[in-house]
């Protein structure tokens, strides 16, 4: 079982066992419970899983879509834009992967990843990255990413 180790006031870890296989301490031992968390919200995802994990809270925090559908399968998730128009999003860390990943774009209307890298991607691709940060530091670049939003969808 993994035991996070804190930092106490004088700055030292307590100690206790981090539960890593190759004996290295974890990050969160290293950075101290409070201030890994906040490392989490600000390092960029790793997975698919983590990106659909920030759109998730996106969503929840700007209403941007009904979400119809939320699967492992392709295409990861159905939504409703609140102009009522049913869109089918493949969740990718990398706009590239949906090639690399071999889906057919016939069975999907956009590519909602992480950061779009595929100049030649045949599906308009929305990176949340932007719209993360913005969301993360609550600055007005986030009312500029929601605009760029609905101009996005009204391409669909």
């Amino acid at each position: 079982m993994t035991k996070l180790i804190t930092r106490k006031a004088n700055g030292q870890f307590a100690k206790g066992h981090t539960g890593n296989p190759n004996g290295r301490p974890n990050k969160a031992a290293e950075l101290g419970e409070m201030e890994f968390a906040f490392t989490l919200q600000q390092a960029e995802p790793a997975t698919e899983c983590e990106v659909r994990e920030r759109f998730r809270i996106l969503n929840e925090a700007f209403g941007l879509f009904d979400v119809l559908l939320s699967q492992e399968a392709f295409p990861d998730l159905v939504l409703r834009a609140k102009n009522g128009k049913v869109i089918r999003a493949e969740v990718e860390t990398r706009s590239i992967h949906f090639q690399s990943h071999r889906h057919d774009p016939k069975g999907c209307d956009l590519i909602m990843c992480w950061t779009h890298n595929w100049e030649d991607s045949p599906l308009p691709a929305w990176p949340i990255a932007h719209l993360w940060y913005a969301y993360k530091q609550m600055s007005l670049l986030g009312a500029f990413e929601l605009a760029h939003v609905s101009e996005l969808l009204e391409s669909i």
